[in-house]
C-alpha cells in the first residue's frame, strides 16, 4: 500500500491509481460507456467485475480554491452517471479527484450536501 499525500494528488490517471492502491482496489474502465473518462475501482473480494466500489473522475477544475457552489455542482455528474449506468452496473461511491482535493458522494440516496471533502483544510480538523 502506498502512502496517500493530498499535496501529490492532481487530476490525472496516476492519482486515481495512487488512490486505488491506498484503498486496496484495482482500477478498471467504465464497463458501460467506451472512451469514458470515468474509472471504476474494483475489489478483489467479488468474483467478477459486475459491480464496482467507486467511480472516479479526474477534474482539473477541482482545486483547493473551489467554492462550495462549484463542489455542489459536481453532484449533477453523480446523477448523470446513475442515468448512464441505469440498472446494468452500479457502484457505492462516486469520487472526483482534483488538484490537492478529493470529493466523495454516495451513489444512491445522497444529495449535493452529503459528501466527504478531502482537502488541506479539512484534513487538519481533529475528529
Amino acid at each position: 500500500m502506498s502512502e496517500l499525500k493530498l499535496e501529490n494528488i492532481v487530476a490525472d490517471e496516476e492519482s486515481i491509481k495512487i488512490l486505488a492502491d491506498y484503498l486496496g482496489y484495482t482500477v478498471g474502465m467504465n464497463p458501460v460507456t467506451e472512451n469514458s473518462d470515468w474509472r471504476i475501482l474494483f475489489t478483489d473480494k467479488l468474483p467478477d467485475h459486475s459491480k464496482g466500489v467507486l467511480a472516479v473522475l479526474p477534474m482539473k477544475e477541482l482545486t483547493e480554491e473551489s467554492t462550495t457552489v462549484e463542489v455542489r455542482r459536481l453532484y449533477k455528474q453523480v446523477l448523470d452517471l446513475r442515468d448512464e449506468f441505469s440498472t446494468g452496473f452500479e457502484v457505492q461511491i462516486v469520487g472526483f479527484v482534483g488538484n490537492n482535493r478529493i470529493i466523495f458522494f454516495p451513489y444512491q440516496n445522497g444529495n449535493r450536501d452529503m459528501r466527504l471533502d478531502l482537502n488541506p483544510d479539512t484534513l487538519g480538523i481533529p475528529l
